[in-house]
C-alpha cells in the first residue's frame, strides 16, 4: 500500500516556457506527460472516439443531466455488485502481465476523475452507490413517448404550485377543525380553574360574536343566491373564479354547522353557497339534512321548498307537505303550498285546509276572498273572515267596495261603522295599527260618499276628512296623505273627488311647505299631484312656479280644463280688481291659451276681463301691452290703433306705451305723426333714452343722418351726470359711433366717440355694465377696421380691472376673436374652457362656443351646445337663431330633420327678447308684430358674417 501511494503521487517541477509538465514518481517504468499549446496544431481530442452512450448537444443543457458521463462505469472493476471493495490481489486475470501494464494507467486516470469531480462539486455524489442503468438511454426513450401525450393530458398536468397549496389548505383546515369543535361548559371552567372573575369565559358574547360573523357570511351570500346561474353544471371553479376563497367559505360555514347543528343560519348559507356555485344538488342535500336537524325552522323549510321547486324534480309540493307535518300552523309554508298549485280549485282546497289550522290568519283570508270570486260567496266568506280577523282593515275595504260595486251604499256605510269601532275599540291593539287603519276607513267613507252622489261637494267631503282624522289625533302626516290619495286614485271604482279632497285636506295641513313645487316633485304626473299643486296655487296664487308646476301636469294628463277652473277662480271668482301680482297671473293664463290652445280671441278676452275689473288700475299699462302683442299676432292692426285712441289717459301715462305707440305709427308708415308724439314724449319724459333713440331711429330711416346725430348728442347731453343712468348713456354713445362709423363713412370719429365715452365712466353703480359695452363695441370697430390683434388686446385689458373678470360679454368676444388656425385646436379648447369656468358656463360664452365650432363645420357639437345656452337663458334670441342654423346645417348634411322642429317649438314657448341678431328682426318696425317662429325664419335668412 505504500508503494502504490508512492507511485501515484504528483510532484511539480519546474515550467518549461510553453510547456506544461506533471513528472510522477522516478520509479515508475511511464513517461512524464507533455502537453503542447500549439494554436496551429490540430488538438488530439477531436479524433478521439466518442465514448458509449454520447448524446449530441449534452453539454449545452439539452438532457438536463451531468456533462460528465456515467461515473459509475469506473465502479464496476472495483466491486463485486454488493457495494463492497474487491482487492487488487482478488482480481482475476487471464494475463498478469496486461494487468500489469495497464494497471498505472486505469489508476492514473481515475485519480485525474475524482480531482475533476471534486472541483465540480460532484465528490459527495460520486460516492454514494447508484442505480447503474442508462440515463441518457432512458432519456432518449421518455423523449420518444412524448409523442403519444395529447393536448388534453398536457393540460391537465398540475402546476408546480399545486401541492404547496394543498399542503396550505390542509394545515388551515386542521387549524379551524381544532378550533371550532364544541365543548361543554364544564370542561370550559375546569380547564380555565381558579375562582377569580378574570379566569371566568364569557360564553355568551363568544355566542353572539359568532352569530355576527355568521350573519356576515350571510349577508354576503343572500344578494348572490337569487342570482340565476349561467351553467348550473359546469363545477364551482367555472362559476367563482376563486376557488381557494369558495374553499374556505365551505371550511367555515362547515365548522359552524358541527359546532351547532341547530343554527338554521349555517345551514342557509352553505346552501345559499352552493347554490350560486351551481351546485343545485348539493344545496338541496345541505337543506334536506338541516330539516332532519331542524325540524321545527320555517326558514329552513321554506328555503327547502324553494330550491327542491327549481331542481329537476320538481319535488316542492313532497317537502312543503313534509314541513307541514311539523309545522302546521306556519302562514308562510301553507301560502307557499298554495302558491304551488296551478289550478286554482288546489289552491282553494289548500287554503281552506289553511284556515282550519290557521283561522286568525289574515293573509289566508285575503286568498280564501280573492279565489272565490264574485258572487254571493265572496260576501259570506268576507263575513266570516271578518269574525275571526275583527281588525283587517284590508278584508273591511273589500267588504265595503263590494258593496259599493253592487250600488249598496248604505250597507257601505254600515260596514265602515261597524270597521270604525273593531279599529278602534280594542285596547290591546297596537297603537300604530290604529294610526294608519282609521285614517283609511275615514278615506274609504268619503268613496262611499261620491259613489252615493257624484256631485257631491268638495268642501263637504274635506269637512269629514278633518273630522276623521282630528279623531285620530292628527297622527298622519303630510306624506302618509298623499299615499292614501295615490292609494284611492288606483282603486275601483274611480273617485276623483276624494282623490282632491284628501290632496286639498294634506295641502293645508302642511301649511307653507306644500306651497312648494319641490314637495311633490319627485312624483309622477298624476291625479294626486295635480291635485296637490292646484291647491296649493290656489292657497298661494303669487307664486308663478306653482303655476307652471301644474300647468305641466296637466298637459301630461289632459286635463287643462283643471288648470282654466283654476285661474278662473283665482282671478275672476271674486270680481274684485286684480292686485298687481294677480295682473300678471291673468297674463300667464292668456299666454297659455294663446300657445297651448292657438285661440288667440279666447286670450283677447281673458285680457278684456282683467281690464274691466279695473281699467285705470296701475297694472293696466301691462295688460294694454299684451293686447297690443296680441292683436298684433291676430294681424288686427286697425284694432291696436283703436286701442290707443280708446285708453289715450293710460298711454299718456306710460312711457312703455307710448314706446309701442310710436312703433305703431313707424309701422303704418305716419313718419309725421311719430316725429309730433316723439317729441312730446321727450318733452314729458326728458330723461328716458328710448324716445332719443327712437327718434335718432327714425331719422335715420327718412335719410336726415345729421338730425339724428343731434338727437343723440342731445340724449348725451341731457343724461350726463346723473347717476344711475351709466347703462343708458354708453347705449347712446354706442348708438352715436355707429351712425358715425357705417352711415355717415367717418370711422376715426367714431373712434373717438368711444374713446370719449370711456373717459367719461365713473365709478358709480353700473359702470361696469357701461364699460363692458362700450369696450365691446370698441373692439367690434377695430375689427371692422382690420385690426384684430388691438382688438384682441382691448379685451384682455378690460379682463384684467376689477370687476371684469367675470363678465360673460368680454368673455364671449374675446372667444370671437381667436384667430381660425392660431396656435391649433388645443389652444382653443384651452380657452374655452377658461371662459367657461370663469363665467360658470354662462349663456353667452356657450353660444360663443357653438358659433366657434359652427365656423370649423361642426354642426353637430355646435348644435349641442347652442341648444345649452339656450335652455340656459331661454330669452337669448341669438342662442335659439344659431341652434336652428346648426340644425338646418345637419338636415342639409343627412341628420336629423326633426331637430329645427324642436327649436321651433321652443322658441314658441320661450319668446325670447334680446340678442344682436333676434333683436334686428324684433324690434324692426316692419317686423314687429310677427310671431317667434317667423321672427326666427326671418333671422335665419340674413346671412351669417
Amino acid at each position: 500500500m505504500k508503494k502504490f501511494k508512492a507511485q501515484t503521487e504528483l510532484k511539480p517541477t519546474k515550467r518549461p516556457k510553453g510547456k506544461r509538465h506533471i513528472q510522477r514518481d522516478p520509479g515508475t517504468a511511464h513517461t512524464p506527460i507533455t502537453l503542447q499549446r500549439n494554436k496551429m496544431e490540430r488538438p488530439a481530442w477531436l479524433d478521439q472516439e466518442p465514448p458509449k452512450g454520447y448524446v449530441a448537444g449534452v453539454g449545452r443543457g439539452a438532457t438536463g443531466f451531468s456533462t460528465r458521463g456515467d461515473k459509475s462505469k469506473n465502479k464496476d472493476r472495483n466491486n463485486n455488485g454488493t457495494g463492497t471493495r474487491v482487492p487488487v490481489r482478488q482480481h482475476t486475470d487471464s494475463s498478469d502481465e496486461n494487468s500489469a501494464a495497464f494497471a498505472d494507467a486505469a489508476e492514473a486516470q481515475r485519480v485525474f476523475s475524482l480531482i475533476d469531480a471534486k472541483r465540480n462539486g460532484q465528490g459527495k455524489a460520486a460516492d454514494k452507490p447508484g442505480p447503474t442503468a442508462d440515463k441518457p438511454g432512458q432519456f432518449a426513450a421518455l423523449k420518444r413517448d412524448l409523442e403519444t401525450v395529447s393536448a388534453q393530458q398536457w393540460l391537465s398536468l398540475p402546476a408546480a404550485s399545486d401541492m404547496t397549496r394543498r399542503n396550505k389548505r390542509l394545515r388551515l383546515e386542521e387549524q379551524l377543525n381544532r378550533k371550532t369543535y364544541a365543548a361543554p361548559d364544564s370542561l370550559a371552567g375546569g380547564t380555565l380553574g381558579g375562582d377569580g372573575a378574570s379566569a371566568r369565559v364569557d360564553l355568551a358574547r363568544l355566542t353572539a360574536d359568532r352569530e355576527k360573523l355568521l350573519q356576515k357570511s350571510l349577508d354576503a351570500a343572500r344578494p348572490l343566491a337569487a342570482e340565476p346561474v349561467e351553467n348550473p353544471s359546469a363545477p364551482v371553479e367555472t362559476q367563482n373564479p376563486d376557488g381557494e376563497e369558495t374553499a374556505r367559505q365551505r371550511v367555515l360555514l362547515r365548522s359552524y354547522r358541527r359546532a351547532d347543528p341547530r343554527n338554521a343560519n349555517a345551514w342557509l348559507a352553505a346552501a345559499q353557497l352552493e347554490e350560486r356555485c351551481g351546485r343545485g344538488s348539493a344545496a338541496r342535500r345541505l337543506l334536506a339534512e338541516a330539516c332532519a336537524h331542524n325540524p321545527h325552522s320555517a326558514e329552513l323549510w321554506l328555503e327547502s321548498v324553494r330550491v327542491h321547486a327549481l331542481g329537476p324534480e320538481n319535488d316542492g309540493k313532497s317537502v312543503v307537505a313534509a314541513a307541514l307535518r311539523f309545522l302546521p300552523r306556519s302562514e308562510a309554508l301553507w301560502l307557499r303550498a298554495a302558491e304551488l298549485e296551478a289550478r286554482p280549485a288546489d289552491q282553494y282546497r289548500v287554503v281552506r285546509r289553511a284556515l282550519e289550522r290557521v283561522p286568525e290568519s289574515e293573509r289566508l283570508w285575503e286568498l280564501a276572498v280573492a279565489l272565490e270570486g264574485s258572487g254571493p260567496g265572496r260576501a259570506r266568506v268576507l263575513a266570516k273572515a271578518l269574525e275571526f280577523v275583527p281588525r283587517s282593515f284590508a278584508l273591511w275595504r273589500t267588504l265595503a267596495e263590494a258593496q259599493m260595486l253592487e250600488g249598496d251604499c248604505a250597507g257601505a256605510r254600515q260596514t265602515l261603522n261597524r270597521a270604525r269601532k273593531a279599529l278602534s275599540g280594542d285596547a290591546s291593539a297596537s297603537a300604530s295599527a290604529s294610526a294608519s287603519a282609521l285614517p283609511r276607513v275615514w278615506v274609504l267613507a268619503l268613496r262611499v260618499e261620491e259613489r252615493a252622489d257624484p256631485n257631491v261637494p268638495l268642501e263637504r267631503l274635506c269637512k269629514m276628512l278633518r273630522k276623521g282624522l282630528a279623531q285620530c289625533d292628527n297622527a298622519v302626516s303630510f306624506d302618509g296623505l298623499l299615499e292614501i290619495a295615490r292609494e284611492v286614485e288606483g282603486a275601483e271604482p274611480p273617485s276623483p273627488r276624494a282623490v282632491e279632497a284628501v290632496a286639498a285636506v294634506a295641502v293645508e295641513r302642511a301649511g307653507k311647505l306644500a306651497a312648494e313645487p319641490s314637495a311633490v316633485d319627485s312624483q309622477p304626473a298624476s291625479l294626486t299631484k295635480l291635485f296637490c299643486l292646484k291647491h296649493a296655487a290656489l292657497a298661494t296664487p303669487h307664486r308663478l312656479s306653482l303655476w307652471v308646476a301644474l300647468r305641466g301636469v296637466c298637459e301630461k294628463l289632459g286635463r287643462m280644463d283643471a288648470l282654466y277652473a283654476s285661474f278662473d277662480t283665482v282671478l275672476f271668482a271674486s270680481g274684485q280688481a286684480l292686485p298687481p301680482a294677480l295682473a300678471k297671473l291673468a297674463l300667464v293664463y292668456a299666454k297659455v291659451v294663446w300657445q297651448h290652445d292657438g285661440d288667440v280671441g279666447g286670450a283677447l278676452r281673458i285680457v278684456d276681463r282683467a281690464l274691466a275689473l279695473d281699467p285705470l288700475g296701475e297694472h293696466s299699462s301691462v295688460l294694454l301691452a299684451a293686447k297690443v302683442k296680441l292683436l298684433g299676432q291676430a294681424g288686427e292692426y286697425d284694432a291696436i290703433g283703436e286701442l290707443f285712441r280708446e285708453h289715450e289717459g293710460a298711454v299718456r301715462s306710460s312711457p312703455s306705451l307710448l314706446y309701442k305707440q310710436v312703433n305703431y305709427l313707424r309701422f303704418r308708415g305716419d313718419t309725421q305723426p311719430a316725429l309730433d308724439l316723439l317729441q312730446q314724449c321727450i318733452g314729458a319724459f326728458p330723461n328716458d333714452h328710448k324716445f332719443r333713440l327712437q327718434l335718432a331711429q327714425l331719422h335715420e330711416s327718412e335719410g336726415e343722418l345729421q338730425q339724428a346725430h343731434d338727437a343723440l348728442s342731445q340724449g348725451i347731453k341731457a343724461l350726463q351726470g346723473k347717476s344711475g343712468d351709466a347703462s343708458a348713456l354708453a347705449l347712446l354713445y354706442t348708438e352715436r359711433a355707429r351712425l358715425e362709423e357705417v352711415p355717415m363713412g367717418k370711422p376715426t370719429r367714431a373712434r373717438a366717440t368711444l374713446d370719449l365715452a370711456l373717459a367719461h365712466l365713473s365709478n358709480g353703480p353700473g359702470d361696469t355694465d357701461a364699460f363692458v359695452a362700450l369696450t365691446v363695441a370698441r373692439a367690434r370697430l377695430e375689427v371692422r377696421a382690420g385690426n384684430d390683434a388691438q382688438a384682441r388686446l382691448l379685451v384682455d385689458q378690460a379682463l384684467q380691472q376689477a370687476g371684469c373678470a367675470g363678465s360673460a360679454a368680454l368673455w364671449a368676444e374675446r372667444l370671437a376673436l381667436l384667430p381660425p388656425t392660431a396656435r391649433g385646436a388645443s389652444a382653443r379648447k384651452t380657452a374655452f374652457r377658461d371662459a367657461l369656468r370663469a363665467t360658470q358656463s354662462s349663456a353667452p360664452v356657450l353660444l360663443a362656443v357653438g358659433r366657434s365650432l359652427y365656423a370649423d363645420a361642426q354642426y353637430a357639437a355646435a348644435a349641442k351646445w347652442c341648444e345649452r345656452a339656450a335652455r340656459a337663458e331661454p330669452l337669448l334670441g341669438d342662442a335659439w337663431v344659431w341652434w336652428a342654423r346648426a340644425e338646418s346645417a345637419l338636415g342639409a348634411a343627412g341628420g336629423d330633420p326633426a331637430g329645427l322642429a324642436r327649436v321651433q317649438t321652443g322658441v314658441a314657448e320661450a319668446e325670447p327678447v334680446h340678442g344682436a341678431e333676434w333683436t334686428r328682426v324684433s324690434k324692426a318696425p316692419a317686423t314687429q308684430y310677427l310671431a317667434p317662429g317667423h321672427i326666427l325664419q326671418r333671422a335665419l335668412s340674413v346671412p351669417t358674417a
